[in-house]
């Protein structure tokens, strides 16, 4: 009896036993799916909750359930442009209506105030004030604000005065600070951008063929966002395309309905319409501005007065520099002599056509040193150092004068795609024609234009240049506005002033494409 007494404690003894690991492993899995679903939380939160909240984004397409192109979500940069995102964010406008998305709570002026704190929203007369900081704004909280009339922010400026806004604005605390999200109707984005891009007062055929490249480029990318993170397709800026950075008026609203839905396409695809402001006669090969492969919807080459796209080779050093001096080309006569023939382009009148940029040695030398060691890191196969002809591997602590630039690589079209700096006893190879910009930038250049007037530069202007180090002063002299591919928008101005309708004009720019505006063609290219 007692023997068997003694069994059944060991067995309950054992079934305890075992029922305590099981508790705590049950304990210990909980506390790990806690901390996982916690830490995954806060990655997602950080990552894509703004895009999984805003209410009908698809970041995969452009396209709505009924197949027509959604709503654009454009982030808003601050003052200069240099950031997307704010320490404060000052909202204003008549009626103002603020949703908090998570919660469901809704408010419009002092209507629910208890919802937020009452620093958040404030009734002035007929207009609303909203403001949003790190006191009173949550990380991941996120806020929806409409209005009866423009939306105003009044904590950023666009050419001096505050913006105003049309559809409705996002507002998103992350760690890095405050997410300021515009979300409208394609069409009236459009309004805004062409205006931005192109001056109003520019030939109406060109305005239209604007109109076609910006909602290309625009769906574009909203079908490949870079920023989709954020919930946003792109940026206000040159990252993107320039928007409401000024109003806008009857000619360019009409040239954007004009051209209603219209799009640039190659085979099942939307391009991403790449247009710049001037060129200086020549339009460059993609692959040499940004690498990778040809693409075959931008013509390239010398666009002369009257239609035509003459192929060129500017490779050579003294061909490039007849043709930015005196804007000609040197040919082979009958006689087997090299003569120059002067060529008629678009933009010969344009201010940015032919421009000389200089600073002095010292200043150019400060600068370069500063933007080597800046750039370095991330470009190390752009980036190298030589000595008597053979490369140093790893960063070189650079001190010293600049002395010599060479160009020793052009593309056949001339754009500068590598050239070597003598700097101290150091001597720089640098490859990539943006690279070589943004190397070679500083914010004392002082830019003479075509119309002789002067402005302060902190970038050479274009990749279509040759330098010259005279005494003390460091010399570009090129010609060109902008990367140089695609439409060249001064010229696009030129040819609609003679008679050229837009669809002429996009297709001297863009050969390989075609325009689309079928709804169901559409529907086939951006679900392809």
């Amino acid at each position: 009896m007692v023997y068997r007494l003694k069994k059944y404690i060991r067995i309950l003894l054992i079934i305890l036993s075992v029922c305590q690991i099981v508790i705590i492993l049950a304990i210990c899995l909980c506390i790990r799916a806690y901390e996982y679903h916690h830490i995954t939380r806060q990655a997602f939160s950080r990552r894509m909750i703004l895009a999984s909240v805003l209410d009908g984004i698809r970041s995969e397409t452009p396209l709505d359930d009924d197949g027509n192109i959604r709503n654009i979500r454009v982030g808003i940069a601050n003052t200069d442009f240099t950031s997307l995102f704010h320490e404060q964010v000052i909202i204003s406008g008549k009626d103002l209506c603020l949703y908090r998305c998570e919660s469901n709570e809704y408010a419009c002026g002092n209507d629910n105030i208890s919802m937020l704190d009452k620093s958040l929203f404030i009734k002035n007369g007929n207009n609303d004030t909203l403001v949003f900081d790190r006191d009173n704004v949550k990380t991941n909280d996120l806020y929806k604000i409409t209005s009866s009339d423009m939306i105003c922010i009044e904590s950023i400026l666009r050419k001096g005065k505050a913006p105003v806004y049309e559809g409705s604005i996002y507002i998103y605390m992350i760690d890095e600070g405050i997410i300021i999200c515009n979300e409208l109707d394609l069409e009236t984005y459009l309004y805004y951008v062409v205006p931005s891009e192109m001056p109003p007062g520019y030939s109406y055929e060109a305005l239209k063929a604007q109109a076609v490249c910006a909602r290309s480029f625009a769906i574009n990318q909203m079908e490949k966002s870079q920023y989709k993170q954020y919930g946003i397709d792109l940026v206000d800026n040159t990252n993107s395309q320039m928007y409401n950075n000024c109003g806008t008026d009857e000619s360019i609203i009409k040239a954007v309905d004009d051209t209603k839905g219209e799009v640039l396409i190659k085979g099942n695809s939307i391009i991403t319409a790449y247009y710049y402001a001037t060129s200086c006669g020549i339009s460059a090969i993609p692959k040499d501005i940004w690498g990778g492969d040809d693409i075959d919807a931008y013509a390239y080459g010398l666009f002369s007065k009257g239609g035509s796209v003459l192929k060129v080779d500017l490779s050579k050093e003294d061909d490039f520099k007849e043709f930015i001096d005196n804007t000609s080309l040197k040919r082979e006569s009958v006689t087997g002599n090299a003569v120059s023939e002067h060529i008629r382009t678009y933009e010969t009148g344009k201010p940015m056509y032919r421009w000389s940029c200089e600073a002095d040695v010292d200043t150019m030398s400060a600068a370069f040193i500063c933007n080597y060691d800046r750039l370095y890191d991330n470009n190390r196969d752009k980036i190298k150092t030589m000595e008597q002809s053979y490369e140093i591997g790893g960063k070189k602590l650079l001190s010293g004068k600049i002395s010599d630039i060479k160009v020793t690589k052009r593309g056949n079209t001339g754009v500068v795609m590598q050239i070597m700096v003598t700097i101290g006893d150091s001597k720089i190879i640098i490859s990539g024609c943006e690279l070589i910009r943004s190397i070679l930038s500083t914010n004392a250049y002082s830019l003479r234009m075509n119309n002789d007037s002067v402005q302060n530069f902190k970038i050479i202007p274009s990749g279509f240049y040759y330098p010259v180090i005279s005494d003390d002063k460091i010399i570009f002299k090129g010609g060109g506005y902008g990367h140089g591919v695609g439409m060249s928008q001064d010229g696009a101005d030129e040819m609609g002033g003679d008679g050229y309708t837009y669809k002429k004009i996009l297709k001297i720019y863009y050969p390989g494409t075609d325009l689309a505006d079928d709804k169901t063609f559409l529907n086939k290219v951006l679900t392809y």
